[in-house]
């Protein structure tokens, strides 16, 4: 079997150093590997960095655009010039945890073909010094690796989970299949990747779940937060909304739990954030209309998100800092 690490890039030098070094560190697994970076025109020493690995990391594929493509189309480029039976898509700002390519190939051994696989996370701070207390869903939902036949099975139980492209491990040939074959352009808000996946499972319904933390990530480094917090927040109401609603039905149950699911966690996290940041009138009226417009019909909305936009901030940070205490006074 062979593998392609693929690395979509921009303007992340440093925090791509940390990637390839824990790729380098990766030691108990035999297949062949190749490592793709698709650098969206960065303006840093993204070259060097990528250079100076070219002696320790045998297959290394870099390849710069002259121009910036945007996010989406990035991350499509860094699967087309991949060459392995499965890629593995990964952000440059993320890193391997100790033991991910071995345990990734022994999960693929004893399943078989595969559409794809989803890996859990293990949240850090930014200088991945310290761990996040956050929990992965997935190892909420699971007790342990889990094989999945059914694409409602499937859908429901990673659900929004998809959204982080570092997780996915995806057979080429049907990722490949569904990008030459559907219209990937119109689905290009940042979650392409959950378009095509999506498409993927609907037509190969057997997936992988390991929740175990096979990937890290850093807390708080956000990149499409630079065009503003309201700006975020739509990117995630938008896109999650069209690519999942592009194969999916609201009548079917995977639907209503990706709803639920994106309501709960990633938007309830925008709205919590926006308000003990003491977001002004401004982002609020923009978000209130596109929340009730988009999600009105959704019950996670009136008593998880709808309530924290209500409170006042001082009353919600009051709370949070006795959260915090009692979870202090209990470790």
């Amino acid at each position: 079997m062979r593998l392609s690490v693929c690395i979509p890039t921009y303007n992340r030098a440093a925090e791509l150093r940390d990637l390839l070094d824990s790729i380098v560190a990766q030691r108990g697994y035999s297949f062949e590997l190749e490592v793709v970076v698709s650098d969206n025109a960065s303006t840093d020493d993204t070259a060097d960095v990528v250079r100076a690995y070219a002696d320790r990391i045998a297959n290394l594929v870099y390849s710069p655009t002259e121009i910036n493509h945007g996010a989406d189309r990035n991350f499509l480029r860094a699967a087309e010039l991949a060459s392995g039976d499965y890629c593995w898509l990964i952000g440059s700002d993320d890193i391997y945890e100790a033991g991910a390519f071995a345990r990734i190939e022994e999960v693929l051994a004893r399943s078989g073909e595969v559409t794809g696989v989803s890996a859990g996370a293990r949240g850090y701070s930014p200088d991945l010094r310290e761990l996040s207390p956050v929990e992965d869903p997935l190892a909420e939902k699971l007790p342990g690796v889990t094989l999945l036949g059914d694409a409602d099975a499937i859908l429901s139980t990673v659900g929004v989970g998809f959204g982080y492209l570092s997780s996915l491990v995806v057979n080429r040939a049907r990722w490949n299949q569904v990008v030459e074959t559907c219209p990937v352009e119109k689905y290009f808000n940042v979650y392409v990747h959950v378009y095509v996946v999506a498409n993927m499972i609907v037509r190969h319904p057997r997936w992988v779940c390991v929740p175990e933390p096979l990937v890290g990530y850093r807390g708080g480094n956000d990149s499409f937060l630079g065009d503003g917090r309201f700006n975020r927040l739509r990117i995630d109401v938008e896109g999650y909304l069209a690519s999942f609603g592009a194969v999916l039905q609201p009548q079917d149950r995977s639907w209503q739990t990706i709803m639920d699911e994106l309501l709960r966690l990633h938007i309830y996290n925008h709205v919590k954030t926006a308000k003990l940041a003491g977001e002004r009138a401004g982002f609020w009226n923009q978000a209130a209309p596109l929340l009730v417009r988009r999600f009105r019909g959704h019950r996670a909305f009136w008593w998880k998100v709808m309530p924290t936009m209500l409170v006042p901030a001082p009353l919600l940070r009051g709370a949070y800092r006795l959260a915090r205490f009692a979870r202090g006074r209990s470790a």
